[in-house]
């Protein structure tokens, strides 16, 4: 995830991920985006977006949310 333009101060412990926008507004745009490309993440503080995905998941499931979230980052400037 560090390696995404936009994202800053990955982290994770587990199975729950977190990283953080610049502001507000970028992260209300990225989880609406988000919501529109079909996937389901969470809002937490004032620029935060963390990620809790099934414990069952594939590796082909970590790629395809990479993809969706390099896609919902592509309208934040």
């Amino acid at each position: 995830l560090n390696k995404l333009d936009k994202i800053k101060n990955a982290r994770g412990a587990g199975f729950i991920l977190a990283f953080d926008l610049d502001n507000l507004q970028e992260r209300d745009l990225f989880y609406q985006n988000a919501l529109a490309n079909g996937l389901l993440v969470n809002v937490a503080g004032e620029k935060t977006i963390r990620l809790r995905p099934n414990l069952n998941f594939s590796q082909e499931d970590v790629i395809n949310s990479i993809d969706l979230i390099r896609l919902s980052l592509l309208s934040i400037k």
